[in-house]
């Protein structure tokens, strides 16, 4: 790979507004992912019930199936 087809590549992703949407959006999920490794500890530090920690971890994947029908 060459330096010119690295910034043309990063030229046609920026052109592309919808690309771009699209990488920055998995971009920013995969950043959240790390979120979660800490849910498994919070029920114990924020004294949450069981029923209420559950709703907490379901609240991402209900918010993205949400999402898909907006």
């Amino acid at each position: 790979m060459t330096l010119q087809a690295l910034l043309t590549g990063f030229k046609f992703v920026y052109a592309s507004k919808i690309i771009l949407g699209i990488i920055t959006l998995d971009m920013f999920a995969v950043f959240l992912v790390a979120r979660r490794h800490c849910c498994r500890f919070m029920p114990r530090r924020f004294c949450l019930s069981t029923r209420r920690a559950g709703f907490l971890q379901a609240a991402l994947p209900v918010g993205s199936v949400l999402c898909v029908f907006i």
